[in-house]
Formats: structure tokens, C-alpha cells, sequence
């Protein structure tokens, strides 16, 4: 396909799609000079699609991929899942495996790019905000490209560097370092350790793939987020064991686990006793009576 060298990926899912993405024609750009291909930023295609997205093995393209959610809801699947929405943006890097997935119609915009702006941006997840506001300037961008003539190659690149700063100065706004959205994340936890918890949602609410949000968090904490949240759950269980008189039931349906055998399980292998051991010998060391 051109010099794009697009990889069968999630997004030609099938026969019927795979002539959906077509590359934008060399002609659009001057071979040199000012209507020349910005190094900065340039567009490889701008295409559209609405419609059911069916399961499908996730594949990867070699280059960047910027996709716009105008209607619909779907999934963005890899060994992650995102939630795809009206008004979601994505930054999607090379060589990430994905597929999108929707039962009902989802239309999307995608937008192949390369380009120097791009080198120092992450590509171990993918950046995701919601931005309603950017739908007016996707859609100029997918008008522009359908007329496909004359030297509208300039507009183009300059549109989807309007379209992509937009979207880095939003993630990077509300996520100015590694440090302040971890620690969100761990109070984020804390705040929530009676519910119903998912790695991948958590992910969601911090803008970030599973993928990413694991490596991220383990690394600055030195233990995986399902690792983490199970230990200030059950330092959790520990102090309402110790300083309460609820029933081991509610001490479990407070920590976020409905089923009591499993929270035994889990206190027992972590702090070595079952929780109604463990609450009689700090009881006793307090000399507090623990509850029949």
C-alpha cells in the first residue's frame, strides 16, 4: 500500500474493510519547497468509518495512528480493553497490537501519521482522552482529505498537527508526570476499597492502557496494581479486625469482597493467620474482648 506500509491490523478486520484505509496520494505535496511534506508532522491517510466492528485478532501498523470516536460505542482490545466512546481521542504508537470491536455502528476517524514531533512520545500505551471539542476540527480534516487534489497536502499536515498538539497539551495538563496520576491512582484506590474494583477500569479513569498503567505503577510502587490494592485492602481488614467489632462478613464486604471465604483465603495468605485469629490475638494483646 504505498509508502504507508500498513500492516493488516484491528482496524481492516475483514474483506469488506480492508479497502476502507487508502493511502493519500504523493500528488498533494510539492516534491520539495513550501508545499512540500512537513518533517514535523505529515498524514499517511485520513479515512472514516461507520459501522459493527466484529471480533477480530489484534494486529499492528509501523507507524503512528490518531483515531476519533464521532458516534458510537465500542472497545479498543489488545491484552487490554478501552472503552470507545463519542468524543474519545487516541494516540495509538507503531507496533502496538489492537483491533476495535462493536456490535453496534461506531464511527471512527483515523489519521496515519509520521513525523519528528512524535520521537519523544511514549509508545509503551496509548494516549487517550476525551475531547467532545475536537469533533469540529476532525471533521474538516476528513472533508479536506476527500477532495484528494491539488496541493492540499500542506492543510492537511497542518490540520492533524492542530488536531494531535491538542490532544498531547489536554493528556499532558492533566497528567504533568508519572508521580502526581500514581499517587491519584492509590487514593483513587483507597477511596473505593469496599466496590468493585478492575485493573483495566482504573486504567480507563487515569487515561492509559492496561498495558501501560501496570508497568508505570509497578515500577514506581515495585508492585503491580492488583498486588497493590490487595495489600490496603487487607491493611484495611487488619484495623477493622482490630479496632471494631463488625462481624467478619462486613469486614470483608468492606474491603471489597463479597465472598468471606475468599477474603479468608486471601487474609490468611497474607498476613499468615485467619482473620478470627488474627483478631483475638491483637484483642488479647489489647486486652480487648473480641465479639461472639
Amino acid at each position: 500500500m504505498d509508502k504507508c506500509d500498513l500492516k493488516p491490523s484491528g482496524l481492516l478486520r475483514s474483506a469488506d474493510l480492508r479497502g476502507v484505509v487508502r493511502p493519500l496520494g504523493a500528488g498533494l505535496w510539492a516534491a520539495t519547497g513550501p508545499c512540500a511534506r512537513s518533517a514535523e508532522l505529515s498524514a499517511l491517510y485520513v479515512d472514516r468509518f461507520t459501522g459493527p466492528r466484529l471480533p477480530a485478532p489484534a494486529g499492528w501498523h509501523t507507524h503512528w495512528e490518531f483515531t476519533y470516536v464521532f458516534a458510537g460505542q465500542g472497545f479498543l482490545r489488545g491484552d487490554w480493553v478501552m472503552s470507545l466512546e463519542r468524543g474519545t481521542a487516541l494516540l495509538i504508537p507503531p507496533r502496538l497490537p489492537h483491533s476495535e470491536e462493536a456490535e453496534a455502528s461506531l464511527d471512527t476517524l483515523w489519521v496515519g501519521l509520521r513525523g519528528k514531533r512524535l520521537k519523544d512520545v511514549p509508545r509503551e500505551g496509548i494516549l487517550m482522552k476525551r475531547l467532545g471539542g475536537l469533533a469540529g476540527d476532525c471533521e474538516r480534516l476528513w472533508l479536506l482529505a476527500q477532495g484528494r487534489a491539488g496541493r492540499i497536502g500542506p492543510e492537511l499536515d497542518a490540520l492533524a498537527a492542530l488536531i494531535v498538539g491538542q490532544l498531547l497539551r489536554s493528556v499532558e495538563e492533566t497528567r504533568p508526570g508519572e508521580a502526581p496520576w500514581i499517587d491519584q491512582a492509590i487514593l483513587w484506590m483507597r477511596q473505593r476499597l469496599g466496590r468493585p474494583l478492575s485493573i483495566t477500569g482504573m486504567a480507563e479513569q487515569f487515561g492509559y492502557s492496561h498495558g501501560h498503567f501496570h508497568r508505570v505503577f509497578r515500577r514506581r510502587t515495585g508492585k503491580t496494581p492488583a498486588c497493590f490494592l490487595t495489600d490496603i485492602r487487607m491493611k484495611q481488614a487488619a484495623q477493622l479486625l482490630r479496632h471494631s467489632s463488625l462481624p467478619v462478613k462486613q469486614v470483608a464486604i468492606r474491603t471489597g469482597f463479597p465472598d468471606p471465604l475468599h477474603f479468608s483465603r486471601v487474609f490468611r495468605k497474607t498476613m499468615g493467620v485467619a482473620p478470627r485469629e488474627y483478631r483475638a490475638s491483637t484483642q488479647a494483646q489489647t486486652g480487648s474482648v473480641a465479639p461472639g
